[in-house]
């Protein structure tokens, strides 16, 4: 899975954290992870980075709920994405 990116929701807790640091240990190259809380996600992503020294998850702000940001492009500079892997949790 060197080249694959996935994408997991609510990443900061609960079945999305866990999800995502499974990928991770799976060997995806990028994790793009979303959540509401900021200072949680940037927490979250320093972990990985810290103990391989490769940035691995990529935090977004995201509310899903709202349909306006469904619908706009995930990653500023990613005109295209194909999401090979996606969680999606929801409390």
């Amino acid at each position: 899975m060197k080249h694959s990116i996935a994408l997991v929701t609510g990443a900061t807790s609960g079945l999305g954290h866990v999800a995502a640091h499974l990928i991770v240990g799976e060997g995806y190259r990028e994790v793009i992870v979303t959540e509401r809380s900021v200072t949680r996600m940037l927490e979250m992503a320093a972990q990985p980075e810290a103990e391989t020294k490769t940035r691995v998850f990529t935090p977004m702000e995201r509310d899903l709920n709202a349909p306006h940001i469904v619908q706009s492009p995930l990653v500023n500079g990613h005109h295209q994405l194909t999401v090979e892997l996606l969680h999606s949790a929801n409390n």
